[in-house]
């Protein structure tokens, strides 16, 4: 993870980035007056995150600036200001994060963690094809499934519902290129997992009839979340 931090205060940004290298987070401090554009240009296009210390009427142009270089760049902005309008305003810009100072470096270390977790998911997803996103309602495991089915997918959901018991499974985020049907057919043994509970949300006719077929009952099928996490009360 490197991490380039924008600012013009220096001392703070220093001792920040002192406390970063211990972590064994690299960074590098940015003053946008000793800087030409392409330099500026190049140090975020070079960075896995952006830390903005500037006064509050700096902070919505740098946040364009670095979205129009990297709209996915994630930014974590440092501010005196507590006005509403404002971190709102910096939130619908697409920041990750709005930290009041004064504030706890530990603060910073958890999101960049948060950050280099989602990275490393995201390109472990892009390198396998498909992607599962889990969360937690009551009692209950909500699991997106996304991307191409292999066989890893029910590998991995398999796991999750023995951990959980109570599931609920979205499948509208398969694709339907390439169906592997054999696959498909497969999530009719996540039913089978010893006391488990599963349910599946499914809008595509063409996927439900083989599941139907498969012979998972069409009670356990509904159209959307709410639906069927209700559906266990």
């Amino acid at each position: 993870m490197k991490v380039l931090i924008v600012t013009n205060i220096f001392l703070q940004a220093t001792q920040l980035a002192t406390y970063l290298k211990k972590r064994d987070i690299d960074s590098t401090t940015l003053s946008l007056t000793s800087r030409s554009e392409s330099e500026i240009a190049n140090s975020i296009k070079s960075s896995n995150l952006v830390i903005i210390d500037l006064p509050t009427n700096y902070v919505k142009d740098m946040i364009l600036k670095v979205k129009s270089i990297d709209v996915s760049k994630p930014i974590i902005v440092l501010g005196n200001n507590d006005q509403y309008k404002d971190i709102i305003e910096f939130s619908k810009l697409g920041i990750y994060k709005y930290i009041k100072k004064p504030f706890d470096s530990e603060t910073i270390i958890k999101y960049i963690r948060e950050i280099e977790a989602k990275k490393e998911i995201q390109e472990r997803n892009a390198k396998r094809g498909f992607a599962i996103y889990t969360r937690v309602v009551s009692d209950i495991v909500v699991v997106n499934v996304l991307g191409y089915l292999q066989p890893e997918v029910i590998d991995e959901l398999r796991e999750i519902v023995t951990k959980y018991k109570k599931a609920v499974i979205s499948l509208n985020g398969i694709s339907s290129v390439n169906l592997d049907v054999d696959i498909l057919k497969s999530f009719k043994s996540l039913l089978d997992i010893e006391g488990s509970d599963v349910r599946f949300i499914l809008v595509r006719e063409k996927i439900k009839s083989v599941l139907v077929e498969e012979g998972i009952s069409e009670s356990l099928i509904f159209p959307n979340e709410f639906l069927a996490v209700k559906s266990f009360s």
